[in-house]
């Protein structure tokens, strides 16, 4: 499971509250900050989410954004680094994020390269 943190600029004139809608999983979120948090959501599904402010005199101005969430990668793999996630020279910080393991060229010779290392680095340039 995985969350979405959505935050928007207040629109000009009177604002009596925002409408959230997450139309695949029916959730309906009113609220009167610029900011809400969307939990519970499964990697892989691709979400519809429309925000809509309400004007005092109940109109609406709306929005709609389509977002898929992504599964973190495991703290041990060559992607969870920042970019690049593999280095093409020796380099002591081409690390994970939990400097667990390695990335760089040289790895394979030390036996110390991370679990994804031949997946994702192994002749790629990134």
């Amino acid at each position: 499971m995985t969350s979405l943190v959505l935050s928007w600029k207040h629109p000009s004139g009177n604002l009596k509250a925002y409408e959230v809608q997450i139309v695949e999983i029916q959730a309906d979120i009113q609220t009167t900050s610029e900011t809400v948090t969307i939990t519970k959501l499964d990697p892989g599904t691709t979400y519809t989410v429309k925000v809509a402010a309400v004007a005092d005199d109940d109109t609406k101005g709306a929005y709609t954004i389509t977002f898929q969430p992504t599964k973190k990668a495991p703290s041990n793999w060559c992607w969870s680094r920042r970019k690049p996630f593999c280095c093409l020279q020796p380099n002591v910080k081409c690390r994970s994020e939990d400097n667990s393991c390695f990335c760089d060229s040289v790895c394979p010779k030390y036996s110390n390269c991370c679990t994804d290392y031949k997946q994702h680095c192994l002749d790629k340039q990134y």
